[in-house]
Parts: structure tokens; C-alpha cells; sequence
């Protein structure tokens, strides 16, 4: 969602958009009022571009109550295999765990990245 100095700035924006066609309406046109016009229309193009991105980038997937416990579950039985030094059962949760590891080449060669 839109942080509040952008809502006020959108406020504002659209605000001053609908002053100056109002004044052209009553029939003061002028260079100088179509400009700031057009600066204003611009600007609201901006923020609504801005809104739109922030919305998107604020959606969330829930995850279901069930797979985070076992997750706490898991990471909770890999703590006590570290502790007990159990390397049979700590491969066991690291491999429940980890659902697939991506090799990627790297530009220098012999190096990868990891995924």
C-alpha cells in the first residue's frame, strides 16, 4: 500500500489537476496553466505507476498453519541431531528439507552458483 507522503503527493496531484481544469472551464486559459497541466497529469501518471507496483509487491502468499508446524517441527529435529552429533539423522532432516539444490554456471570458469 501507499506509504502516506505518497497518498497525500497523489491527494495533492489530483487536487491540482482538477483546480486548473476547473479555471480553464471558466476561461482562463493560459501557457502557463496548460503547462502545469501537463506537469501534473505526468506526475499522477507517475504515482499511479508507483501505487500499482507497491500493490503488487505487497501481496503475500499464506502459508497453511499445518506446514508451518511441521517446518518448526523439522528444524527443531535438525537442532537435536546437531547437538547429539547424529550425522544419519541430520542428513535425514537436511533431505526433508531441501527440495532441490540448482547448479548454475558462473562466468569464471570452474565456478557455480547455487540455488
Amino acid at each position: 500500500m501507499p506509504t502516506a507522503p505518497r497518498a497525500a503527493s497523489y491527494t495533492i496531484s489530483g487536487d491540482t489537476i482538477r483546480n486548473i481544469v476547473d479555471a480553464i472551464a471558466d476561461g482562463a486559459v493560459t501557457a502557463s496553466l496548460k503547462a502545469k497541466l501537463r506537469e501534473n497529469e505526468a506526475e499522477k501518471v507517475r504515482l499511479v505507476a508507483c501505487l500499482d507496483f507497491l500493490r503488487a509487491s505487497t501481496k503475500v502468499v499464506e502459508l497453511h498453519p499445518a506446514s508451518i508446524d511441521a517446518y518448526r517441527t523439522k528444524i527443531e529435529e535438525l537442532q537435536l541431531g546437531l547437538q547429539s552429533n547424529n550425522s544419519m539423522q541430520m542428513a535425514c532432516e537436511i533431505r526433508s528439507l531441501v527440495t532441490s539444490i540448482e547448479v548454475h554456471p558462473c562466468a569464471e570458469r570452474g565456478q557455480v552458483e547455487l540455488s
